[in-house]
């Protein structure tokens, strides 16, 4: 402590105060750049996801609100028909392409979709089941490579 004591002492007034106000300069733009600027880009972030988390809560909604005025309305189920064209039908009404189809002994059948977004899946998920009749048995769900985009494998039955 003594050494810096003298180190300060050594310099003019002058030289003494461009030292503190360039480690006064120095403590401010480090304070600034490792606290308050990382404060700033995570609250950004954080504001990204809640926008995207509405939209999604909003196009959901919209679905839901479709759905009870169809229930509402009484729209008649189609008769039953094959599983595979019902699918087919199905994906091609939703701009969907599917990457696999595997089907099963008792009418069911396992399919796989790539790079689809959340919000066709959910509306074709809602066509499968409220304008075809099938049942969803099994869905398994991963993000794609992608960004906004999923992987799905569904087990389906008529």
């Amino acid at each position: 402590m003594d050494k810096l004591s003298q180190w300060w002492q050594e310099h003019s007034p002058r030289e003494q105060i461009i030292l503190a106000g360039s480690g006064i300069a120095l403590m401010l733009f480090l304070i600034y750049f490792l606290t308050i600027e990382p404060l700033i880009a995570w609250r950004l972030s954080e504001q990204n996801q809640l926008a995207g988390a509405q939209l999604e809560s909003t196009e959901v909604m919209q679905l839901v609100t479709r759905i009870k005025a169809e229930k509402k309305s009484g729209l008649v189920l189609e008769e039953k028909s094959n599983l595979s064209v019902l699918i087919n039908t199905s994906l091609n009404e939703n701009d969907l392409i599917m990457r696999g189809f595997q089907p099963g002994s008792k009418n069911d059948a396992r399919l796989i979709l790539e790079n689809i977004f959340y919000s066709s899946l959910v509306q074709w998920l809602y066509d499968l089941e409220y304008r075809h009749d099938i049942n969803i048995e099994d869905l398994s769900l991963t993000p794609s490579s992608l960004p906004g985009h999923l992987m799905v494998s569904i087990r389906v039955s008529h």
